[in-house]
């Protein structure tokens, strides 16, 4: 391994460990001694570091992205921002993939980097054949039809992000490999190269009048300089530590059984926790209400995503991590790291609500900072969720991931005909949020606090047992395995 391998010394082991005929390779670890736990935090906060600065900059470089589509593209902006929702929720499956990657390569990397290598391989050849299965197939043609449904936009733009998305599985795949094998600098720096791909491709299609089709299009340029770059830094891996990407030194054998359960388990969570987050601008969109208070929406669901991108932004190696070692260490120091952040980015809106309004071209919302605010209190709530869900995913811990089921129905409660606004509780907050706010625009306020404050109330029913269940579980890691 070379010196950008944050962790070499920290994982070695037994230099004959990999020799040891009929070993199980995801073997779970021994518990980590009183000694181990503060090397364990320390490694993870410097690895955290890393991706949190590389994270910062390309949310840095996205969040100026949308500032450029909201000054561009006025009337088309919710549309944007419904599309990218929809995005966001139909990755799961990309990220199911990705998550369980990490989550085994990082075993396997510390017995052998072979059998890493292997897994990577054979992974690869399974996710192909997954992707052509007609059910897959099947989901992704009913997803596309329900996007054009919601999103309100023509169906070759929805083609061209459902061919993106299934593109992207792959590259993923090869991009991820780079954090379970502990490449932190690497894996930082092909997304950054691929994020200003995206940001210049992007910028220059707005430009030239594109339009819409400046966020699909884009995409596919980062994607493609996403795989060139990631291909560069994983051979140069395989090179270093004697790997070749044609022979494979292991004869690791997939166990499908084990891998399609932890893979429809981690699907299914995953998908919970990006709804939850993502389905303000959907439930906008099918709701009957007014363009103008679709498109304040629509702002306020940026702004969350800056508070849970900028919030989140140092969490990228908490599944390679806990996967490891179940360390409630590392899950308090990660809930710690993104209630600061989430409360510091909200302080920030709080005092610089109006300059951002205007960056965003929307100074006629000046007087929304105070929906702002509570906007910021569901996604500070959510956050925590976030890294709840993650550390139960790295641990193989679904069943608590069930409770995100209630933050996700909770809200769609906001499309039934009942007049929440006249409800004691949701009026109370009404009237508080009007306090701070124009008392011009009372209406809009009375349309758009109870879906937050159905945001809120969700989360908070779903965190509370998770958290419980998280704090007091002391059972043992139940780990996909592989079999020789």
């Amino acid at each position: 391994m070379t010196n950008d391998t944050l962790s070499d010394a920290d994982y070695a082991q037994d230099p004959n460990q990999s020799k040891r005929p009929g070993q199980a390779i995801a073997e779970t670890p021994k518990p980590p001694t009183q000694t181990q736990k503060p090397k364990e935090s320390r490694q993870f906060l410097r690895s955290s570091a890393i991706v949190f600065v590389a994270n910062i900059f390309t949310a840095f470089l996205n969040y100026f992205l949308i500032i450029l589509v909201s000054r561009s593209l006025s009337n088309d902006y919710s549309i944007w921002t419904s599309l990218t929702s929809f995005l966001a929720i139909s990755s799961s499956l990309s990220a199911t993939l990705t998550t369980n990657l990490i989550r085994q390569v990082t075993l396997h990397q510390a017995a052998s980097l072979s059998d890493a290598q292997s897994y990577l391989l054979k992974y690869q050849s399974l996710i192909g054949r997954l992707v052509l299965n007609p059910v897959v197939i099947t989901s992704l043609v009913a997803s596309l039809f329900y996007g054009i449904y919601t999103s309100n936009t023509n169906w070759l733009i929805l083609t061209t992000l459902a061919i993106y998305q299934v593109a992207g599985l792959y590259v993923s795949l090869q991009h991820n490999y780079l954090m379970g094998v502990f490449r932190i600098i690497p894996f930082s720096i092909s997304g950054i190269l691929s994020t200003l791909v995206r940001f210049g491709a992007t910028f220059g299609l707005l430009y030239f009048g594109f339009g819409i089709w400046a966020l699909p299009l884009g995409l596919m340029a980062a994607l493609f300089s996403l795989w060139l770059i990631t291909y560069i830094f994983v051979g140069r891996y395989y090179e270093q530590n004697n790997l070749s990407r044609a022979v494979c030194k292991s004869d690791l054998k997939l166990n499908l059984k084990s891998e399609f359960t932890s893979l429809l388990f981690t699907m299914m969570a995953l998908f919970l926790l990006s709804s939850v987050l993502n389905i303000s601008p959907i439930i906008s969109q099918l709701a009957q209400i007014n363009p103008e208070a679709k498109d304040l929406l629509a702002v306020l669901f940026n702004f969350g995503q800056i508070i849970f991108f900028g919030a989140t932004a140092c969490l990228g190696t908490l599944v390679a991590y806990t996967a490891k070692k179940d360390s409630k260490l590392i899950f308090g120091l990660a809930c710690s790291l993104v209630s600061i952040f989430s409360l510091g980015i909200g302080l920030v809106f709080a005092v610089f609500g109006n300059q951002l309004m205007s960056l965003f071209n929307r100074t006629s919302y000046s007087w929304a900072i105070s929906l702002i605010l509570l906007y910021t209190v569901f996604v500070a709530i959510y956050n925590i969720i976030f890294v709840a869900g993650q550390y139960s995913i790295a641990r193989h811990n679904y069943r608590l991931l069930g409770f995100l089921a209630l933050a996700v129905v909770v809200p769609f409660g906001y499309l039934l005909p009942i007049n929440f606004a006249n409800l004691p509780i949701f009026d109370t907050v009404i009237t508080l949020v009007n306090q701070y706010s124009d008392q011009m625009h009372f209406n809009q306020i009375r349309i758009i606090a109870p879906l937050i404050l159905l945001h809120i109330i969700g989360c908070l029913l779903a965190l509370v047992p998770i958290i419980v269940r998280i704090v007091t579980y002391k059972g043992k890691l139940k780990q996909s395995q592989l079999h020789r």
